[in-house]
Parts: C-alpha cells; sequence; structure tokens
C-alpha cells in the first residue's frame, strides 16, 4: 500500500522500461493522468499517436549521472498535481530503488514475476503488478502487502482476499524461502509514524497493545500458500525474553489443524541482532539453536514478527534440515526496510489544533479491533488535551504536509543537494 499517497491521481512512467507494449497505456482509466518521460524520441513518438487524453510527454532523463529532484518538480507541475497524488511506474526495480533513495513519492513495480530476490526485499517498492491493467484496481482502494491492508482494515476482513504477497527466495546449501505479509519500518524511520502495521508490532513487543487476533489472521493467510506445510514452529527467544509467539502459535494451530513443533531451543545467551551489521548478525547467532531431532522428513514453517537480515532465520533451518527436515520455510509479518536519515527534511509533524502539542498514530487498548486514530502528543500532560483526528483524515493532513510540490528547485539546490 501507498506510504506517501493519500488519492492517487496520476501516474510518472518510466517509458524505458515499457518498450513494447505502448498500446496497454490506452487501458488505464481516463480519470489518470499519465507523464511519459523518456531521452528516446522513438519511444515518445509511439506514446504520441496513441489517444491523448491524458497523456504528457517529457524529453528527460531523470537517471542521467545523478538523480534529477528538479525533473520530478517539473513532472508534478505538468501534470498540476500534487506529489502525494502521484506514483512512479517503472519495471526496473533498481530505477525505483535508485528514485527511493531521494524522494519519497509512491512507487509501482511491474513484474510478470512476484517473488524478489532477498537482497532487495529493504527497498520495496509500494505496490507489485503484474501487468499494467492492475494499477486500475489499486485507484481507489486500499491495496497492497497482506499485513499492511490488514493492520488498516481490523473490521473489514474481507478486505484480504484482495491483497498481494511478497515471496523471497534465499539460496545457500538449500532452498530458503521466506514469505512476508508487507514492510516494516523502524522507529528510525519516518514512515513508521504513520505506518499502522509498524507500530502494531512494535506496541506488541512491548506488551502495550495485544495484536494476536490480527497476527494469527494474517498467518494463517500466508499458510494457505504453502501447500506441503505439515507442522508449525517458532524462532526461539533468546535466553530470558518471553514467548510472545506462545498464544499466537497455539491459535493456528487451532483453527487450520496444523501440527506444532517444539522443536528448536536457543541454547546461547546471545546479545540482540539490532546491536551488529548484517555481515556480524550471522557470526552473533552462530551455535545458538539446537532441534531435539524430531523434523526427519517433515515440511516446517517456522514463524516469526519480524525479518531483517535473515541471519537468525538461516541459523535455525540450517540446524532443522541438519536433522533431516524435507523444507523450511519463514513466515514474517513484515520485512525490515532500510532506513536513510534524509528522509527527516522531508518528515512534517501534524499539529494539534488546540494545543502546541502534535498528533500521535494511537490505538485503543482495550478495543484493538477498532480503528487507529491520531490522539495529541500532550494527552498525558498536565494540561491532558483529548484532540484526535480519525485516522484517515489525519493521514491525509500527514500527506499535505509533506508535500514535495511546496519545495522549489532552489530548496534543493541550497538544502537538499544530493550527497546524502
Amino acid at each position: 500500500m501507498f506510504v506517501s499517497i493519500s488519492y492517487l491521481k496520476g501516474l510518472i512512467i518510466d517509458l524505458d522500461t515499457f518498450k513494447y507494449e505502448h498500446s496497454k497505456w490506452l487501458n488505464i482509466h481516463k480519470g489518470m493522468k499519465l507523464l511519459f518521460f523518456s531521452t528516446n524520441q522513438i519511444l515518445l513518438n509511439n506514446i504520441e499517436q496513441l489517444d491523448q487524453r491524458n497523456f504528457y510527454l517529457a524529453n528527460s532523463n531523470p537517471f542521467q549521472f545523478v538523480f534529477n529532484i528538479g525533473s520530478f518538480l517539473d513532472f508534478f507541475s505538468i501534470l498540476n498535481l500534487r506529489s502525494h497524488e502521484v506514483a512512479f511506474v517503472s519495471s526496473s526495480l533498481e530505477r525505483i530503488q535508485l528514485l527511493q533513495k531521494h524522494l519519497p513519492i509512491g512507487t509501482i513495480y511491474i513484474s510478470k514475476s512476484q517473488s524478489l530476490n532477498y537482497n532487495d526485499v529493504g527497498k520495496l517498492p509500494d505496490i507489485i503488478c503484474q501487468r499494467i491493467e492492475e494499477i486500475n484496481i489499486i485507484r481507489n482502494r486500499k491495496n497492497g502487502y497482506l499485513a499492511e491492508v490488514a493492520a488498516e482494515s481490523t473490521v473489514n476482513k474481507a478486505r484480504l482476499e484482495k491483497l498481494q504477497l511478497v515471496k523471497t527466495e534465499l539460496d545457500n546449501d538449500h532452498c530458503f524461502t521466506i514469505l512476508s505479509g508487507g514492510r516494516y519500518f523502524n522507529t528510525k524511520d519516518p514512515r513508521s509514524s504513520t505506518h499502522q502495521l509498524s507500530k502494531r508490532i512494535l506496541k506488541s513487543k512491548d506488551n502495550q497493545l495485544n495484536n494476536s487476533h490480527l497476527f494469527v489472521s494474517i498467518y494463517i493467510e500466508l499458510l494457505n500458500l504453502i501447500k506441503e506445510a505439515d507442522s508449525i514452529a517458532r524462532i526461539p527467544p533468546r535466553k530470558g525474553k518471553p514467548d510472545r509467539f506462545y498464544k499466537i502459535i497455539n491459535s493456528i494451530s487451532k483453527t487450520i489443524d496444523i501440527r506444532i513443533l517444539n522443536c528448536l531451543k536457543c541454547v546461547k545467551d546471545y546479545p540482540s541482532q539490532k546491536l551488529f551489521s548484517s555481515i556480524d548478525r550471522t557470526s552473533n547467532v552462530k551455535g545458538a539453536f539446537v532441534t531435539d531431532g524430531s523434523v526427519k522428513g517433515r515440511n516446517i514453517v517456522l514463524l516469526d514478527d519480524i525479518v531483517s537480515s535473515g541471519a537468525t532465520f538461516r541459523e535455525c533451518a540450517t540446524e532443522l534440515y541438519k536433522n533431516n527436515a524435507e523444507k523450511v520455510t519463514l513466515i514474517t509479518l513484515g520485512v525490515n526496510q532500510f532506513h536513510s536519515s534524509w528522509r527527516f527534511k522531508y518528515h512534517k509533524k501534524i499539529l494539534c489544533k488546540e494545543c502546541d502539542g502534535h498528533m500521535v498514530l494511537r490505538f485503543n487498548s482495550k478495543k484493538t479491533n477498532k480503528p487507529a486514530f491520531f490522539g495529541c502528543s500532550n494527552y498525558y500532560s498536565k494540561n491532558k488535551c483529548k484532540f484526535t483526528l480519525n485516522y484517515s483524515y489525519g493521514l491525509n493532513e500527514y500527506f499535505q504536509a509533506t508535500d514535495l510540490t511546496n519545495l522549489t528547485n532552489e530548496d534543493f539546490a541550497r538544502d537538499l543537494d544530493i550527497s546524502f
């Protein structure tokens, strides 16, 4: 789902990656404005020959030498749309990731395959479509990765069947498959301030909010994709840490009648993985887990909430394969996204309309199936400001405040020079 778009009205299309699919753009809803950019005049001429009801052309290459943010400011101007109303579309994941390094705008990746290399999942696009025509489906709906949409639609579970998934494979001595329900933004990333899935996972870690009913439904949806699975287990907690998955894994087993394996045990008091780089995380968990040997011939699904480097999972899976497990798959609620400090240059807080506080994403701690909302940061202060905004309205205010089209080329040249 989009994390920087309130309502999709226009597309900026990387035409160089769609050289043989010109006519398919005619299938996009007529209410959508389309801007095609390329340095290849022949490609632009082919587009120009199509129905031009809302088609705009730009002989430009924002990716040449250094990323040209000014081009995108011009693109927004041509479309006469705000940045939170426009998505960048490409069939090149590399170009989407390059864009994400510099601009917080919506991204749509067109790919016939929805299986991504694990090295790419830390920089996921907002939406993955297999065909250009699928863009029409996401225009007015809350589509996207399973767990992200489910986290915002706890009242309407029917939405779950309409969502896309991320499947990633890791190659080592065996085939490691990871199914993730969506993206996770940690607290160092400003996107976490409005992203419900990230907030729900964080609060569950702190035992401030019980989201087990929501998490169980997401895990089951992902489990249904693994037809050969015959048992489930969990990544064991570090020594002295609570087993947060005990309730969840038992609820899953009762719901879909799958066997629970308590086959893994942590035998090493290793420091938190957060303290280490991706490379050092592998060494940190080396030899940390053992199995009781009751896994021979089994297709095991391991559960975890977040995957970052994948080091913990690899170590657990390696131990299971040593004891002759047939196949090991990891299912997570979210895959950690790479963050960059430059994002805070664009980040703006939603100000409270009744005091000097700002609005913070909150949940009803007693009724977790109720929609999220934004509440004033001064609620717990002496004056106890009770001003609130419903989630959709508050999110729209955030998008308005962080809109890129409020900036000028001079702003970028002076303050946001491409050196970050």
